[in-house]
């Protein structure tokens, strides 16, 4: 048994056997399988690097959700099924009313603070099948598969009142966490770019709205 080591951390070990009660003796020269462990040793360092680039290609750093690149190839997918066999997702652009004013008041870690809040959020009051992502900044994005708008209202209708009863305390301050959200259907559209400026536009319409009743 030889030690297998991760940038100087005991990981494993490497074990060999054999029936032959003379196959191995602890007089002999175990030099080729320590060489053989080090060989090892380097190869576990290249795949779980080579993991981790691959992790933070699709994965946004600050909230471990996934990103962008992640959430339209998603999309891709999802969009091309249903053209095949039928079917109906939801979109929900999502995000965080007020946040430069969170970050100017109190701070950026603060509105980092904030932004893992929802992502959390996101990630356990969405369903298994459903899809969270971060886009960028303070907007995120919630793909439904076979998820007809009205019930993406629903859920997200829920999503809202769940943040508003459960406020966000962070070194001694407690904030109210308020999202506004906007939905587009693969009924309305196919195409993968014109979804997401519908459910984009929406967002900034129920902004828009708010804005007004405020006035």
């Amino acid at each position: 048994m030889v030690p297998l080591h991760l940038d100087g951390e005991l990981v494993g070990s490497l074990n060999q056997a054999d029936p032959d009660p003379r196959r191995f003796n602890p007089n002999y020269n175990r030099t080729h399988l320590e060489r053989l462990a080090v060989k090892l040793s380097l190869g576990l360092s290249n795949v779980i690097a080579h993991e981790q680039v691959q992790h933070l290609a699709y994965h946004d750093h600050l909230t471990s959700l996934p990103n962008r690149r992640a959430m339209e190839r998603l999309l891709v997918a999802e969009l091309a099924r249903i053209e095949r066999y039928g079917g109906e997702l939801t979109v929900a652009f999502i995000d965080l009313d007020h946040f430069k004013g969170v970050n100017d008041t109190y701070g950026h870690d603060y509105g980092d603070a904030l932004l893992q809040y929802l992502a959390d959020g996101l990630r356990k009051m969405s369903r298994q099948s459903d899809f969270a992502t971060r886009l960028a900044g303070d907007e995120f994005v919630l793909v439904l598969p076979q998820t007809e708008s009205a019930k993406a209202a629903e859920l997200l209708a829920r999503i809202e009142a769940e943040f508003t009863s459960r406020p966000l305390t962070f070194q001694g301050e407690t904030l109210v966490v308020k999202i506004s959200y906007g939905l587009a259907s693969s009924r309305e559209h196919l195409n993968l770019s014109d979804l997401l400026k519908l459910a984009d536009s929406r967002l900034y319409e129920s902004k828009n709205r708010k804005k007004s009743v405020r006035h």
